[in-house]
């Protein structure tokens, strides 16, 4: 019984989307994942429909469950997350997916970068010195990181 309304309440969310009703689609996603809140499936439509919508927290918020979580569109998600996450000025809470993207890629100057702007954006300065020291090593002149790893030396 909870598959066919799960079934149903999805081609409803897909019919609305269509039709270009976008927040009665988003009340609908809300719904289903009151009903399955492990369907990854469904909180990646939400975080879609609250982009559509333009609804940056609603993205944020969405994003980051599926970012969490083993799925087919989680880099997608991830990227999206750490976007919307400094947009939003939510450093603390972007910070173990960043640490998580700068340690599984070290030599990708944008991932070592953000550790460091979350770390310095949290207060963490001997840890964003060290991000950032990581980013200059591999890209001597970013003007950003010289420039945060200078402030960092103020606060040390």
């Amino acid at each position: 019984m909870l598959n066919n309304q799960v079934l149903e309440i999805k081609q409803n969310i897909s019919r609305l989307a269509q039709a270009k009703k976008l927040k009665e689609a988003c009340s609908l996603a809300e719904k289903l994942i009151k009903i399955s809140p492990n369907d990854l499936e469904a909180w990646w439509v939400l975080a879609q429909l609250q982009h559509n919508l333009k609804n940056t927290h609603g993205e944020f918020e969405a994003c980051l469950v599926v970012a969490s979580n083993q799925s087919p569109v989680q880099e997608r998600a991830i990227k999206n997350t750490l976007s919307l996450g400094v947009l939003l000025g939510r450093f603390q809470e972007i910070l173990p997916l960043a640490r998580k993207q700068a340690e599984n890629n070290p030599t990708v100057v944008e991932h070592q970068l953000l550790l460091g702007i979350c770390f310095f954006n949290s207060g963490q300065y001997f840890e964003a010195q060290q991000a950032l020291g990581a980013t200059l090593s591999l890209e001597a002149g970013n003007v950003q990181a010289l420039n945060l790893y200078a402030l960092c030396c103020q606060f040390l």
